[in-house]
């Protein structure tokens, strides 16, 4: 499953590549048009539309493959849920309540399915990209890096202030994501047969850890 996961990351990486070659290539396009008119650059017109085709199949692709990730994630927090609830007493069920024992198999599972299969392609886009971004324009014109990276600066600063400190930047996903993965965590603890298993815990955990960071 975090083969899968770190899959999904590197093609989406990939597509966010892709995309920037898109952009590359219809420069070079522009470029050649200004010095010499009267030839087509069909060179850069073909690597841009291979780009455009390789970066929507990279970025199909990587979805693809978080998701089936977070389809074995769902599958085995619900079989081992299942399975350890199947051996604990009538008294922790009653005590803890079918409402919330249901809500937690179907509901906050649902949300780590959801925080899996869709937050982590956009990670890494959101990694490489800017990275990669701001190496091209220093590598075209540094003095046009330098007030790129001024102006994000400044959205930065301005969008925290606006924001009270960043607690608003995580969003939904996150934020039902971290509520669900402290529901989790705590019917593991409390639960005295329930260690569900390695993988349950992990992910909440490191849910959890991811999230309280970026709150902060």
């Amino acid at each position: 499953m975090r083969g899968q996961i770190r899959l999904a990351m590197a093609i989406s990486a990939g597509s966010a590549l892709f995309a920037l070659g898109v952009m590359v290539s219809l420069t070079l396009v522009i470029r050649a048009l200004l010095e010499r008119p009267e030839i087509m650059p069909w060179g850069p017109l073909g690597a841009a539309a291979l780009c455009t085709v390789a970066a929507y199949a990279a970025r199909l692709g990587a979805f693809n493959q978080a998701h089936y990730a977070a389809f074995r994630l769902e599958r085995i927090l619900r079989i081992g849920l299942a399975n350890r609830l199947a051996r604990v007493s009538l008294g922790y069920v009653e005590a803890q309540g079918a409402g919330a024992l249901a809500k937690v198999i179907h509901d906050d599972v649902k949300a780590l399915h959801v925080f899996v299969a869709d937050s982590t392609p956009l990670y890494a886009r959101a990694y490489v990209t800017p990275v990669v971004t701001f190496a091209l324009l220093w590598l075209f014109d540094w003095r046009l890096a330098l007030v790129a990276l001024a102006v994000l600066a400044l959205g930065w600063g301005i969008l925290r202030g606006r924001s009270g400190g960043g607690a608003t930047w995580c969003g939904p996903i996150m934020r039902r994501a971290k509520r669900s993965a402290r529901r989790l965590w705590n019917m593991c603890r409390r639960c005295p047969w329930c260690a569900i298993s390695t993988a349950a815990k992990a992910v909440s955990a490191a849910i959890r850890r991811r999230s309280t960071a970026i709150w902060r």
